[in-house]
């Protein structure tokens, strides 16, 4: 099972972005990401264009890859590739029966599922961070 136990997410829930931080994989895709942009700056200033057209290389994702779960909201999918081999998958959730919005706002979650490949399938594991609805700062409700 996911545990976030002892990492900053435990000891500040809610700040979130500390703890997707924590991944390495994160601090490699933003440098890949500086890296592209640093290239692409330089050859704008200097009058050029890519020597590879990146746009033309980017192809659909297969069908077969589309994660959802029956009754929830799925959005933003954050999977890796653990040392188990397996590919393990954070997205945030919301039951579809609070509908978008006050839903999202309200009823978020972040879950975990695992998979064998890549592209899937995911199946849930448990749920991470559960929903909190409330500030628990004030104890009032968001919104």
């Amino acid at each position: 099972a996911f545990k976030i136990a002892g990492s900053r997410a435990a000891r500040q829930p809610h700040v979130i972005y500390h703890y997707f931080s924590d991944f390495p994989h994160t601090v490699f895709m933003r440098l890949l990401l500086l890296s592209v942009f640093i290239v692409m700056a330089a050859h704008r200033l200097a009058g050029q264009t890519l020597p590879v057209d990146l746009g033309a290389r980017i192809q659909p994702a297969p069908l077969s890859a589309r994660f959802s779960e029956p009754d929830w909201h799925v959005w933003c999918g954050a999977p890796i590739r653990g040392n188990d081999g397996k590919y393990h998958l954070l997205y945030a959730r919301w039951p579809l029966k609070g509908g978008f919005h006050p839903g999202w706002a309200l009823g978020s979650e972040i879950a975990y599922a695992v998979a064998d490949q890549p592209l899937g399938p995911y199946k849930f594991v448990n749920v991470a961070l559960p929903r909190r609805g409330t500030d628990p700062a004030t104890g009032e409700k968001f919104f």
